[in-house]
């Protein structure tokens, strides 16, 4: 299970791990997408599974932070979920349209202060877009504007 929209990194990590223990395992691995508030209704859901290791969670670090976002989750990370392993990383990049004339950041933050800018966010209840927002614009106050993505 991953609290991913279908075609974003978390379900490629996801699909290709299922792969590799559907090979050693012998069985096939559905991976069944479930996201929304921030991976917290894919965290809700294993939650709430039986517990007889039939339902895995492949979730981003971003969980994490639900912890400091949310005033209630509907589960305990620290008791509720036991890590088994990291199973893939990845990097964020900050690419901006060949018009813009930016080719640092500090560039880009002037540019973003001048016109605004939209970022696009990873998706619904996430922190990814206000957390880079905060880092693009400390000490410049620009005008930062979230976009909404879904996924496929």
């Amino acid at each position: 299970m991953t609290p991913a929209a279908v075609g974003g990194g978390t379900d490629l990590f996801a699909l290709t791990l299922g792969q590799k223990l559907s090979e050693v395992w012998g069985q096939k691995v559905l991976i069944d997408n479930k996201p929304g508030e921030g991976d917290n209704i894919g965290g809700e859901t294993v939650m709430q599974a039986n517990p007889d290791g039939q339902t895995l969670l492949a979730i981003p670090g971003t969980i994490a932070t639900n912890v400091a976002a949310y005033r209630k989750l509907p589960y305990d990370l620290t008791q509720d979920f036991q890590a088994v392993t990291l199973f893939g990383q990845t990097r964020s990049f900050l690419l901006v349209h060949p018009s813009v004339k930016a080719n640092t950041v500090k560039e880009f933050d002037q540019c973003a202060d001048f016109h605004g800018v939209g970022l696009p966010r990873k998706g619904f209840g996430s922190l990814a877009c206000r957390v880079g927002a905060c880092q693009l614009s400390t000490g410049r106050f620009a005008k930062v504007a979230c976009g909404f993505y879904q996924g496929e």
